[in-house]
């Protein structure tokens, strides 16, 4: 596996993880997973640059 598929798989683990935290049931809104989606990437980078 290379560095960036590496990386990739990280950070789709990272935004699975914001959206476990919810009931099975709960519906997403495109808005919503968007959103959630860039927070994971800010959190990545700040934890990759600091």
């Amino acid at each position: 596996m290379t560095d960036k598929q590496r990386d990739m798989v990280a950070g789709v683990d990272w935004l699975l993880r914001k959206f476990n935290k919810y009931r099975d049931d709960k519906e997403f809104t495109v808005e919503e997973i968007i959103r959630a989606s860039n927070e994971a990437v800010q959190e990545i980078l700040t934890e990759v640059e600091g």
